[in-house]
């Protein structure tokens, strides 16, 4: 970042950086997700003790693996924003207005705006809104991103690309996994059903419902059938929300260094 510029009158710049998050925290455990839910009861279950909820969302983030980061890496998005500057707009307390762009330019500009207990990030590159814990700031804690967790936490997503979209690359992973799974008599047989399958299914299917169809469909010259094929997860994030999640991470921590140096 080349410029930091404040242009709110009322700037508490420096100031009231100390969050309650613990009160936060308490505040919102009525508020958990079917996720967090799940894995605290699972866990009370099988050992008799009741986690610490502020480790749910370390033990959540594994559930996100490097593939699912690899849409979009950090580096890409750095390269992205090489000659931003950031624009304070407003920061009032939980009340925040921060502008990341080329000057005189709109090529992956982003803005961040919080307000109590929700984060919204606006841009070039789509909008998402979430909502957790009073002030989002403390919630998107980087330094890594956890697009699974922080899914959970989405309030409205971009209209045009959203977060999810279906991969052609894992339906074909699904096809391979269930066919690796049949059995046959000779290898000629298996070579084969395997010839049918990439001609008839492991195509490419544009569409999450013409894959499944394809899917569904099919049955081999020797009664192989796709069972369950539903089980399938066949959407990956998307680029621009994978982007925009390291935006938020980066925005958060420009603005919070440049506070402490201020202060």
């Amino acid at each position: 970042m080349l410029l930091i510029t404040h242009l709110s009158p009322a700037s508490t710049f420096g100031r009231g950086w100390v969050i309650n998050l613990q009160k936060d925290r308490k505040y919102e455990q009525n508020n958990v997700t079917d996720g967090e839910r799940k894995y605290v009861n699972n866990l009370q279950e099988s050992t008799g003790v009741r986690p610490d909820f502020d480790k749910i969302e370390t033990e959540t983030s594994k559930m996100t693996n490097q593939a699912e980061l690899n849409v979009c890496s950090k580096e890409r998005f750095m390269a992205d924003i090489e000659n931003h500057e950031m624009t304070v707009l407003r920061d009032d307390g939980l009340y925040r207005y921060i502008q990341f762009k080329q000057p005189g330019k709109i090529a992956y500009h982003f803005e961040l705006v919080t307000w109590p207990g929700y984060l919204t990030i606006c841009g070039d590159m789509g909008s998402y809104t979430f909502r957790r814990i009073s002030d989002m700031f403390d919630f998107f804690n980087g330094p890594g991103i956890n697009p699974h967790y922080w899914r959970e936490k989405l309030q409205a997503v971009d209209r045009n690309s959203g977060c999810l979209e279906y991969s052609q690359e894992l339906f074909e992973e699904a096809v391979k996994a269930d066919f690796e799974e049949w059995e046959f008599e000779t290898p000629e047989q298996k070579g084969d059903v395997w010839c049918d399958l990439e001609r008839e299914v492991a195509c490419h299917h544009d569409t999450l419902d013409r894959a499944h169809d394809a899917a569904y469909h099919y049955e081999s010259k020797y009664g192989h059938r796709f069972e369950d094929f539903w089980d399938h997860d066949l959407k990956r994030y998307t680029l621009r929300y994978i982007w925009c999640l390291h935006a938020i991470v980066h925005g958060i921590a420009e603005y919070k260094a440049n506070a402490k140096d201020a202060s």
